[in-house]
């Protein structure tokens, strides 16, 4: 190394060979980007964002104190996955905007929420569909004393039996595929109509 710094005109006085190596084994030994911690375990929160489907919209998970945990992008599929800690204090809260709704072609009027009250460390996946049904029941299961896995599982019954508009399925927990996909964006454009006319 020293020969090849002579070589390029560049001198280094007082400075042995040995120095110059052990520079470099501790130059070396650094920024291996390794850690000896463990890493924390997660899981992922995924599922479906739109009243339309809603592409580019912003995801944030918080957990039961308010703190962001987790962050994602709505796909060109309004889908999003996010991983998140197993030991984040739930309920978790999902919430999805900005974007563009597929079938309005603006960005949503109002942000989508959804929760999560299903303990993370029993699953490695769970859907939370957002959408205004789901944000009509998160603010139910407040009403009704604080978004608790009954009192989640209570407003979603009650939202989807009053405003529904005959969807046969659970609103959030229901992944959205091609058999569903038509009654769910039905349903939603309905409810979110009645939330616009009613701001």
């Amino acid at each position: 190394m020293v020969q090849q710094l002579k070589m390029k005109g560049w001198s280094v006085p007082g400075i042995g060979l040995a120095a110059v190596l052990s520079l470099g084994l501790v130059v070396t030994g650094c920024g291996g980007g390794g850690s000896s911690a463990a890493s924390t375990p997660t899981a992922t929160v995924g599922g479906s964002a739109g009243d339309g489907p809603i592409v580019n919209g912003t995801v944030t998970v918080t957990d039961a104190s308010g703190a962001t945990i987790g962050t994602a992008t709505t796909d060109a599929n309004a889908h999003y996955s996010v991983k998140v800690p197993v030991t984040a204090t739930l309920p978790l809260t999902v919430t999805i905007t900005g974007g563009i709704d597929q079938v309005t072609g603006n960005a949503p009027d109002f942000p989508l929420k959804t929760a999560v009250t299903t303990a993370l460390s029993t699953i490695t996946a769970t859907n939370a569909n957002a959408n205004p049904l789901s944000t009509l029941a998160v603010e139910v299961a407040k009403a009704l004393g604080g978004v608790t896995a009954a009192n989640l599982t209570t407003a979603v019954a009650n939202v989807r039996n009053s405003l529904g508009f005959g969807l046969s399925f659970d609103p959030i927990s229901t992944k959205i595929d091609g058999t569903n996909v038509a009654s769910a964006i039905k349903a939603n454009e309905a409810v979110a109509e009645l939330i616009r006319r009613a701001k």
